[in-house]
């Protein structure tokens, strides 16, 4: 066998095998999200669903911390459905049953504010609450220095050498593994040999640092793919929810930058929520159906957990 083939698959080994360090890997993650001032319109339904219910999510968001997400019915069904959230500094404003302004803290089932994080401090924030990440600070690289030499004036020019060296440690909450066909980067605790439970865990591709799936500790998954570019900024086109069995699928149907003027941030504001038209409820009754009256159900529930 050629010689040189064999450096090159050594190569290409080495190169697949080498796990960079945590930080690299996640700061990388975020850049793809670099950019203030967007409004994604967004399709929610259930796969498969018989009664086919669906609604329409338009988004702005000026980062993870400060969204706005305004939620309409569009089926036949659900077409009085209207909902309107403000998202700021972990909470999550609406106007409550009494016309009043009222808030929560976000639950850890909220997962929408990861895909817009651009900072590395934020996505180990919510990768440690989520528990991918074990709660210690991350030091993948180790920087040991030692002086060379010895003057009795430091001061002057050139008489102390410093030496660095960099000791590089794998992170032993990452590791290579595949999703969906492709190579990926897998944070959080290896499940053992042989066991059925499901870790938290994140799955970012190797090649281009996109998340291709993300674990919550409730078992929940949410799997992205068909990514899309606008300038800097990298969406994924299609995602879907997975849990109790069933498989919500938000598809992006339009994307578009806005600035982020003292227009947008006073709509940003969680007091202009008085300002919007009043929330109505999705029920369903008996005479709509079986499957109607379970999809109801399903999606309830993904509003009040989920968002």
């Amino acid at each position: 066998m050629n010689f040189g083939f064999i450096l090159v698959l050594l190569f290409a080994s080495f190169a697949q095998a080498y796990i960079p360090p945590a930080d690299m890997i996640l700061k990388k993650n975020t850049q793809i999200n670099s950019g203030s001032g967007f409004r994604v319109t967004l399709k929610v339904q259930i796969e498969n669903d018989p009664a086919k219910l669906a609604f329409q999510e338009v988004w702005t968001i000026k980062d993870a911390e400060t969204m706005r997400v305004q939620i309409h019915g569009l089926s036949q069904s659900n077409r009085n459905y209207y909902e309107d959230y403000i998202y700021k500094e972990g909470k999550r404003y609406r106007i409550n049953e009494s016309g009043e302004l009222a808030f929560i803290d976000t639950n850890s089932d909220h997962f929408e504010g990861f895909y817009h994080m651009q900072t590395l401090e934020g996505a180990r924030r919510f990768l440690t609450q989520a528990e991918v990440l074990p709660p210690t600070e991350i030091k993948p690289i180790e920087e040991s220095s030692e002086i060379e030499g010895s003057t009795e004036n430091p001061i002057e020019a050139n008489a102390v050498i410093e030496k660095k060296e960099f000791i590089y440690k794998p992170d032993p909450f990452v590791r290579l593994g595949r999703f969906s066909g492709k190579v990926a980067y897998v944070f959080g605790k290896a499940k053992p040999h042989g066991s059925s439970e499901a870790y938290p865990g994140l799955w970012v591709e190797q090649d281009r640092f996109r998340t291709l799936k993300l674990r919550l500790p409730s078992g929940v998954e949410i799997l992205s793919s068909d990514y899309k570019s606008m300038g800097k900024r990298t969406f994924s086109g299609k995602r879907s929810l997975v849990w109790r069995g069933q498989k919500i699928l938000l598809t992006t149907q339009r994307l578009e930058r806005i600035v982020v003027g003292p227009k947008t941030r006073r709509f940003l504001q969680p007091g202009e929520l008085l300002k919007s038209r009043p929330s109505r409820s999705f029920t369903s009754n008996e005479d709509e159906g079986a499957s109607i009256s379970l999809s109801a159900t399903v999606l309830n529930e993904f509003y009040q957990r989920f968002r």
